[in-house]
């Protein structure tokens, strides 16, 4: 009775020690998974939105074009539409970049890809809208 005693505790160390390695195995597998986005893109973000400021400033400082004078090339002047959208697409990406960095310094350890994706998002909405409009950085 002993000895059957002795080789069924055997058993099940042993298939407690094969459990082990397939959770060491999923956690190893589950570690070495890389995220699509990563504190790189988060300062490209921050780049292209910082290399967007001077040109949106220049073209904020423009005289705004009147119905009589539209604007063309001996008549440089701002839309005040493109003014206003360039101004609410500079706050939004301006917020989602802030919201972001402190969830970065706040959660240095979970998924930051949702936060970094909508960040670049709404800096490249800016830039676009701001190329449409004739504003390059």
């Amino acid at each position: 009775m002993k000895k059957q005693l002795a080789v069924l505790l055997v058993a099940f160390s042993l298939a407690g020690c094969a459990e082990g390695n397939r959770f060491t195995s999923f956690i190893s597998n589950a570690a070495s998974i890389q995220n699509p986005v990563s504190i790189d893109d988060f300062q490209k973000a921050k780049t292209a939105y910082a290399a967007l400021a001077l040109p949106v400033a220049n073209y904020r400082e423009l005289p705004l074009c009147k119905k009589s004078k539209p604007f063309s090339i001996s008549n440089f002047c701002a839309k005040r539409s493109v003014i206003v959208k360039l101004q609410e697409y500079d706050a939004y990406a301006y917020d989602t970049l802030e919201k972001a960095e402190n969830y970065i310094a706040s959660n240095q350890t979970l998924n930051l890809a949702s936060v970094i994706s909508a960040a670049k998002l709404a800096v490249q909405t800016y830039q676009d809208y701001a190329a449409k409009n004739g504003i390059k950085s």
